[in-house]
């Protein structure tokens, strides 16, 4: 029991110096370098988009239009990540990724729609 408490104090004790800690009321870990905060309420990209209006309309629906606007949502209705991925910004060209990723946004704000970028 000693030894068991010992070698707890003693990783108490790193843990304390190292700086690191969880906020158990954010749910973000704070580390010397950096602070990773997990999302807890993710919305996929379909589920962001929402009518200018208000009117309610349909997980398919909004697929539909996602996809007459030229996007791929996957099996989880992402498609922006894999727009990114498939043409990764060089920085000596223009970043074709947000090319395409403007032009769905905007043919998505024709059809009456906004995107909710803001993460809870």
């Amino acid at each position: 029991m000693r030894k068991f408490t010992y070698i707890l104090g003693c990783c108490f004790l790193s843990l304390s110096l190292s700086g690191c800690y969880y906020n158990s009321k954010s749910g973000c870990l704070h580390l010397p370098q950096s602070v990773h905060c997990p999302m807890k309420n993710y919305k996929s990209d379909v589920q962001r988009y929402y009518k200018i209006d208000g009117q309610p309309v349909s997980e398919e629906q909004k697929i539909n239009d996602i996809k007459a606007c030229g996007a791929v949502p996957d099996k989880d209705g992402n498609f922006l990540r894999a727009i990114r991925k498939a043409y990764p910004a060089d920085g000596k060209s223009l970043d074709r990724g947000a090319v395409i990723t403007r032009k769905i946004y905007f043919c998505m704000k024709e059809k009456g729609y906004d995107y909710d970028n803001v993460y809870n």
